[in-house]
Formats: C-alpha cells, sequence, structure tokens
C-alpha cells in the first residue's frame, strides 16, 4: 500500500478541449441536440428482448450484427471544452497552493494504472466566471423498475423523490459536531515485497467491519474494539459493497497467504473461493468454489442483491442464496461470452462479454432471481469494459476509446427506462469532473459519485476561487432524463474539496476535504436546495490531518462509509511500502460524535 499525504497533482492538459462554444440559450442545463456518428443515434436503438433461455442463467451467445463501432463514425463534438468570456478571462480548474485534500489530486478522471477506467458521467459545458461555474448537459434518467431482484433501498441509497421535491433523510446534526478519533489501525507488517488485498469495508446499525490480514474484523461503534475476528485462509480480494435487510454480505478470497514472490504461482493464491458473511453475528456462513475443468474457476468481483450473491469474472458468473449457501447458476461460457461481473442493490445486473480482445462485445442485462435476462441491450462494437454507476435507475457508463493516450478524452453513460430501452447516451470530458472507476477490475468500484432523485451528482475538478490562491470546486447535479443541470450547486468553500458520497432519502451526503485549520467534514445536501447541514467534523490537530489525507481518495483503492454519527475511511490493499519518518500507515481510522 503506497499512501503519501501530499502526492504531486495531477495536472489537466492545458488549452481546453475543441472549440469554443456560446453557452447554449434557455439558462442552465439547456439540452443539446445530437452530434453525428456514434452514440449519437437520431433515435435510441431498438431493446433487445430474447427470450428466456432453456438453459441457465444469463449465459447465451449474442451476436454484435449491425451494431455501431467506436471510432468507425464520424467524431462527435466535444462538449466539455471551457468556454471564455471575452470581458473576463477564463482559468480552467487546476491545482493551486491550497491544501490537498486526501488523494492530493487535481482533478480529472483517476487511471488505475494496470487498468482501463472506466466512468459515469454526463455531457457537460463549463463556464468558469468569478469562482462560480455554468453548466449544460445532454442526459437521461429512468425511475428504474420493481422486481423481484429488490433489495433493502434504505441500506443500498434506492431512490426516492424523483422530482428532487425532498423528503429529507434520517441523518441528523447531533447537537455536537465535532467528532473524536474512534480507531485507528495501522497497515501490518506483511512480508517484504508481497501485496496483499484487504477489499471490503461495511457499516451496519451496530459494526463497522474491515478486511485486514488476518480475515475479517468487526468492531464496536461506540468504543471502537474489536468484537469478533473471521479468520481466512487467505487475503480478501473481493467484496460486495452492498449489505442486506439480515446484515448479510459476501467476499471472494483466496486460499493462502502469499508470503514469498513463487507462491503467486500457486492455484491457492487464485480469487476462487465464494464466501458469505453475517456482519450482526460476526460468522462465516458458508464457503463455495465452482469446478471449471481441472481447476476452479476465478472470480474478479462479487455483489449482493437481496438475498442474491453473484460473483463474475472473465470465467463467468456464479450466484448462491446468500442466507444458504444454494447455488442458483454456475459459468456457463457460450460462444465466448461470460458474465463478466454484476451490479447489485436494488437490482441485478449483470454486465455480459462475449468476443475476442479485438472484438469485444458487451450486453447489459436486468436478472430475475434465476439469472435469467429480465432484459438484454447490447452496448456498441468495439468496447472493452463497463461500468454499473446504477442499478435503479438503470445506468452505464463506458470510456470512449476515440481520444488519444494524454488527451482529455469524453466518458459516454447509457441511461435505460424500465423496459430496458435506451433513453439517451450522454458525455463528459473526463478532466471536468473529479471521480475514478475500475471497470476492469469491477464493474461497480465507482467513487466520488452518487445516484438519487433520478439524477447523478458529482464534484467538478478544483479551480480558481474568489481569492487569489483560494482553490475549490463545486458537487452538482444532473438530471439523468431531461438531461438539464438539476437544482443549485454546493460549493466546497475557499482552499477546500467536496465530493458526494451516499444518498440519504432525498439528501446528499458529502465529505469535505481537510483544510489547514480544520480537519475534514460531512454535511448533508438539502437536494432542493444545496443547503447543507453540517453533521461531522474530524479533529484538526497536525497528525489526524495527515492521516486522513493519506488515503487516495477519490483515486483507487479508499473506501468510504459513513452512518450515524460514524465515518470510516480505510484502504483496500496491505503492503510493506516504508512510511516517512513520525508517520503511521494506516489500514483504516474512524471518527465519532458523542
Amino acid at each position: 500500500m503506497t499512501q503519501s499525504p501530499l502526492p504531486p497533482p495531477n495536472q489537466p492538459p492545458p488549452g481546453g478541449f475543441g472549440p469554443p462554444q456560446d453557452p447554449p440559450p434557455g439558462g442552465f442545463g439547456n439540452p443539446q441536440g445530437p452530434g453525428p456518428g456514434y452514440g449519437y443515434p437520431q433515435m435510441p436503438p431498438p431493446t433487445q428482448s430474447p427470450q428466456p433461455p432453456a438453459l441457465p442463467p444469463s449465459q447465451q451467445p449474442t451476436d454484435a450484427g449491425d451494431q455501431p463501432v467506436y471510432g468507425a463514425l464520424a467524431q462527435p463534438p466535444h462538449y466539455g471544452a471551457y468556454q471564455q468570456q471575452p470581458t473576463m478571462p477564463m482559468q480552467p480548474p487546476g491545482p493551486g497552493p491550497g491544501p490537498a485534500g486526501p488523494g492530493g489530486g487535481s482533478g480529472g478522471k483517476r487511471f488505475n494504472s494496470a487498468t482501463t477506467v472506466v466512468i459515469a458521467a454526463v455531457v457537460a459545458v463549463a463556464l468558469v466566471v468569478g469562482g462560480g461555474v455554468l453548466y449544460a448537459s445532454k442526459s437521461g434518467d429512468d425511475q428504474g423498475k420493481t422486481d423481484e431482484a429488490k433489495s433493502s433501498a434504505g441500506k443500498d441509497g434506492g431512490k426516492e423523490d424523483t422530482e428532487g421535491g425532498g423528503t429529507g433523510g434520517k441523518e441528523e446534526a447531533p447537537s455536537n459536531t465535532s467528532a473524536k478519533v474512534l480507531l485507528r489501525e495501522v497497515t501490518p507488517e506483511i512480508p517484504e515485497d508481497i501485496l496483499w488485498d484487504a477489499r471490503g469495508a461495511w457499516l451496519t446499525g451496530d459494526v463497522y467491519a474491515k478486511s485486514n490480514d488476518k480475515g475479517v474484523a468487526g468492531y464496536d461503534l461506540a468504543t471502537g474494539e474489536e468484537k469478533w475476528i473471521i479468520e481466512l485462509p487467505g487475503p480478501v480480494c473481493a467484496a460486495s459493497r452492498h449489505v442486506n435487510e439480515d446484515d448479510l454480505t459476501a467476499i471472494v478470497h483466496q486460499n493462502k497467504w502469499p508470503k514469498k514472490e513463487s507462491d503467486y504461482a500457486d492455484a491457492d493464491t487464485l480469487c476462487t473461493e465464494v464466501t458469505a458473511i453475517d456482519l450482526a453475528a460476526g460468522k462465516e456462513l458458508w464457503t463455495h468454489t465452482v469446478s471449471g475443468g481441472t481447476k476452479k474457476v476465478e472470480f474478479e468481483e462479487i455483489t449482493v442483491s437481496g438475498n442474491i450473491a453473484a460473483a463474475g469474472g472473465t470465467g463467468g458468473g456464479a450466484a448462491y442464496d446468500i442466507s444458504t449457501g444454494k447455488n442458483l447458476w454456475k459459468p456457463k461460457v457460450t460462444d465466448s461470452c461470460a458474465d463478466a461481473g454484476y451490479g447489485g442493490g436494488a437490482q441485478l445486473i449483470a454486465i455480459r462479454k462475449c468476443g475476442e480482445y479485438e472484438d469485444t462485445r458487451i450486453e447489459v442485462q436486468l436478472l430475475k432471481k434465476d439469472g435469467r435476462p429480465e432484459w438484454s441491450y447490447r452496448l456498441p462494437a468495439g468496447l472493452e469494459y463497463a461500468s454499473v454507476v446504477s442499478t435503479d435507475p438503470v445506468a452505464v457508463a463506458v470510456e470512449d476509446p476515440r481520444a488519444a493516450i494524454g488527451e482529455a478524452s469524453p466518458v459516454d453513460v447509457f441511461s435505460f427506462d424500465d423496459e430496458g430501452e435506451l433513453l439517451t447516451k450522454l458525455s463528459l470530458m473526463d478532466d471536468l469532473y473529479e471521480f475514478h472507476c475500475e471497470g476492469a477490475i469491477s464493474v461497480e468500484r465507482c467513487v466520488a459519485m452518487t445516484v438519487g432523485n433520478g439524477k447523478l451528482y458529482v464534484a467538478t475538478t478544483q479551480h480558481s476561487g474568489n481569492s487569489e490562491s483560494g482553490q475549490t470546486n463545486e458537487i452538482v447535479g444532473f438530471d439523468l432524463k431531461t438531461g438539464k443541470l438539476s437544482g443549485p450547486k454546493a460549493d466546497a468553500g475557499e482552499r477546500g474539496k467536496i465530493y458526494p458520497l451516499q444518498m440519504d432519502g432525498s439528501n446528499v451526503i458529502a465529505y469535505r476535504t481537510p483544510s489547514y485549520e480544520k480537519g475534514g467534514q460531512v454535511v448533508s445536501l438539502d437536494s432542493r436546495t444545496m443547503k447543507e447541514t453540517l453533521l461531522l467534523e474530524n479533529p484538526a490537530e497536525g497528525s489526524v490531518r495527515q492521516a486522513e489525507t493519506s488515503f487516495n481518495f477519490p483515486d483507487e483503492g479508499t473506501e468510504f462509509r459513513y452512518g450515524n454519527g460514524r465515518l470510516f475511511i480505510s484502504d483496500d490493499r496491505m503492503s510493506d511500502t516504508e512510511t516517512l519518518p513520525g508517520r503511521e500507515d494506516y489500514l483504516a481510522i474512524g471518527f465519532a460524535v458523542d
């Protein structure tokens, strides 16, 4: 695990992108007409709704047919170009002398060095005027679907108040918002030159649980003391971010703790063990593996939707009843097609990949309880990865592969209605917003964005504020159905950053990074006004701020969990990396208000 309190900023390319454009008429968020080429069809492609297969679950061959190919048609205009008013020079968002937040970066889409990052986003035009930001967008939405796969919306930030009327949330401001340090878990010593995964962090009504160098540990929310430990034979390499109504979740782990480099050649160090965990009781429910010929099937990711635990990977997908461990379906790779991964929570979505590396075809499927598709939609050819942004409403994002290396590239998001028909395809220049996804590793590992009220909430990159040296950013909401900017923005204030974490009813729970004078904050944003309510403020003590900023949020590898006056930040990997003298390297840190 490599952490740095102040990593070098990641500068956006100078000069903007695309020709300058005048702001569209009609005020904020006026929809823009589609351009030519892929992804800007005059009408949505037809929905593909195959008959339920006789054999299990979504494992059916597909044909790319006449689907458009990325890059094969005329390239659409870039809508993300910054605009400059003739009477007022504009400085694009970028790093400045203000303090770095977690990760210390300046913005833009974050790429895992080993993967292609897949991100959800929307078409945007940004105009910076005296610290304010004007946005126009084109996007779409679906109010989601209620079916057999639904789980507790309350646990997973399900849709509420889709018109943005504001029904509020459960999180309330305490009488004293000053937080104390509740938990400090130092990164354990592990063998030299070895990297152990520690994926998975969960927060229930009674416990915070985190994977570590022994397995999964549960901590008391009142004292921060360890309540229980589930010992595992190897590291946790994939974990569901969802917990069902019974406080059950699922993980994928190895069957051996690698102690030296040669251990990685062992079959036991593959991610083959699927395990269900009862977080309330602190116990393992069951562990299963899937046989794939002469060896076990390896899974790269896992999710939970209601009572279904579904694991996916290049070898296909498998699912189990999370309570009993009963197998619901196993991998069935047909015509080089396999379930690469699943998005869980309110509904269960499969990302199904077909074809070889240079001829990949991707389908989005809403699954029934038995794994058969309720509906299926084939994305245009030429895509390698896709990421589930939301399962209710269904929104899937892909990275547009047409941009040259080092250039800003649009990220496209497809929004679907209840029947699986395409509502719209939207684009966003990746240097205008700050969030991170890991589509090549897991189809639902996205941070610093959230969906609720029929909107996508996302943070802008840092840019010049009102003061000469100040840097700031905002959270904005885009209506996923109309494509308009919806409601006001929430400002980070001078010399700070603010990121959306999760939904709380119709409110947005957001995290403001530490400044030189203050610790990090958790605030609740009213969806109608974006007026904020302070829920928690971390200590301003220097050592605490150093620990808080050592995590790479919103880059890869950082897990945030907040609820009921408790904030936990953790890393999802452990290594023997040395820290600077006088500083500790933390696996997890927690804060609590009285």
